[in-house]
C-alpha cells in the first residue's frame, strides 16, 4: 500500500463534541461539520482494511463522480477512519420505511445505477478473479477439493476492466429526490459486470439481517424478491450481459462470501447453493 502523506491525515483527539449518527458492524459514524461525516472503524479492526478502504476510494473517485469523497485518512488513539464528504438524503432501505410506495420502480432504478458504474472502466486495482481467488482461499467451510474446483470454474471465466462496487445493495445507495450517491467502495474492483451483478443478486436473494426478528425478517425477504425480479431484468439489458453469464459467477462468488461475517442460516443456504451447482 502507498504511504500516506501528512497533509493527507487528520488526527481526531477526542470524539467528545461530534454528533453520533449510526454504526454498522465494523464502523461508527459522526458528524464532523455540516459538510462532511467520519467513518471511524471499532477499535480492533486492522488498519490495513482502513488504508485500503482509502486507498480504493481516492481511485475510483477519480473515475466516477455519484460518491461522497474521501478528503482525509483519520487517526484516533488506536483507532483509524476516514473523513468523507456528507451526501445528503437516506438509503434506499430506509426510503422503504418512511415510503413504502416507493419499492414501485425501485429494482428498475437500482439497475440503472449499477449499470451506469459498469460503463466506467477503472485500471491500476484488484482485479475481480484476483480477489475471488483470495477470498475462497480463506473459507474454511469448503474442502480443498472444492475450492481447487470453484477456482477452475472461474479461471474459464471472460475478465473485464469495468468498474465493479461488489458490495452493491439498496442500503450502500444514498437517495435525494432525483439524485443519488452510492457509498461504501471498500469492495471496488475491476471486472466482469456479470460477476458484481451475480454478487448484488446473492445479497438481494440470501443476504440476512443479523439480530432481526422473524416478522421483520420475512417483511424485508419479500420486499427483497421484488427488487430482485426487476433488477435482474433491467441491469442485464442495460449492462449487455445475459443470465447465462450472471449465473456462471454465482458459485464463486457465493464461495468468497463465506469468507464474510454471516448468520449461520445464510451461511448454510449459500452451502448448499454451492454444492448443488458444482
Amino acid at each position: 500500500m502507498n504511504e500516506l502523506l501528512n497533509d493527507d491525515i487528520l488526527i481526531l483527539d477526542s470524539t467528545e463534541g461530534l454528533s453520533f449518527i449510526g454504526q454498522g458492524n465494523t464502523a461508527e459514524i459522526y458528524a464532523y461539520s455540516k459538510d462532511s461525516i467520519v467513518k471511524l472503524f471499532r477499535d480492533g479492526f486492522p488498519e490495513e482494511g482502513v488504508k485500503k478502504e482509502w486507498e480504493i476510494t481516492n481511485k475510483v473517485q477519480k473515475v466516477f463522480d455519484m460518491m461522497p469523497r474521501a478528503l482525509k485518512y483519520v487517526v484516533h488513539e488506536k483507532r483509524y477512519g476516514i473523513l468523507y464528504e456528507k451526501a445528503p438524503g437516506m438509503d434506499m432501505f430506509s426510503l422503504l420505511s418512511s415510503k413504502p410506495l416507493s419499492i414501485c420502480g425501485m429494482g428498475k432504478r437500482i439497475a440503472i445505477i449499477h449499470s451506469e458504474i459498469h460503463t466506467t472502466t477503472i485500471k491500476n486495482v484488484v482485479t475481480a478473479k484476483e480477489k475471488l481467488t483470495q477470498e475462497i482461499g480463506w473459507v474454511d467451510d469448503l474442502t480443498l477439493n472444492e475450492k481447487n474446483r470453484i477456482i477452475g470454474v472461474l479461471s474459464t471465466l471472460s475478465e473485464k476492466n469495468s468498474l465493479c462496487h461488489f458490495d452493491f445493495h439498496p442500503g450502500n445507495i444514498l437517495v435525494s429526490g432525483p439524485k443519488y450517491q452510492v457509498i461504501d467502495w471498500m469492495t471496488a474492483c475491476a471486472g466482469n459486470p456479470a460477476a458484481d451483478v451475480a454478487r448484488t443478486w446473492l445479497l438481494l436473494k440470501y443476504g440476512e439481517m443479523r439480530n432481526s426478528d422473524k416478522k421483520t425478517a420475512f417483511v424485508v425477504s419479500a420486499v427483497k424478491a421484488i427488487i430482485r425480479r426487476q433488477y435482474l431484468r433491467t441491469v442485464c439489458r442495460l449492462s449487455h450481459i445475459t443470465r447465462t453469464e450472471v449465473d456462471s459467477w454465482i458459485v464463486p462468488v457465493a464461495a468468497a462470501r463465506l469468507s464474510e461475517w454471516l448468520t449461520e442460516s445464510e451461511r448454510r443456504k449459500l452451502l448448499r447453493l454451492i454444492r448443488e451447482k458444482l
